[in-house]
């Protein structure tokens, strides 16, 4: 018997090796049958969409919580989890996506320099 917070088999078969999160929750959202999926690992959005599922990413939704003015700032959103989350985000990507909020760079030089 397993023990509490042991991980069990996935029912799906995925063809991509994906973390045992992400298996977990496309698992979840199709046997659900839920509308949207939350994932932003490039893998993981791709089997989700071959199981037909929708899906979107963090980044995304701060943005539109940004543009509703439900957060001031998407870039002080993006540092902290950059700081407190190790969420990576590549230079490009981050400046795209602040441009979308009318917003500029915190002054990174990784990103500013490119």
């Amino acid at each position: 018997m397993a023990g509490r917070g042991a991980s069990r088999p996935s029912p799906f078969a995925f063809a991509t090796p994906l973390d045992p999160g992400e298996t977990e929750a496309i698992s979840l959202a199709v046997t659900s049958r839920a509308s949207i999926l939350l994932i932003d690992e490039l893998k993981g959005r791709a089997v989700a969409r071959s199981f037909g599922l929708a899906v979107g990413g963090l980044l995304g939704e701060l943005l539109h919580s940004r543009l509703m003015d439900r957060i001031p700032s998407l870039g002080a959103e993006i540092q902290r989890l950059k700081s407190e989350a190790g969420f990576f985000i590549g230079g490009d990507i981050e400046r795209f996506i602040l441009s979308q909020a009318g917003e500029k760079s915190w002054g990174c030089p990784e990103i500013d320099d490119q």
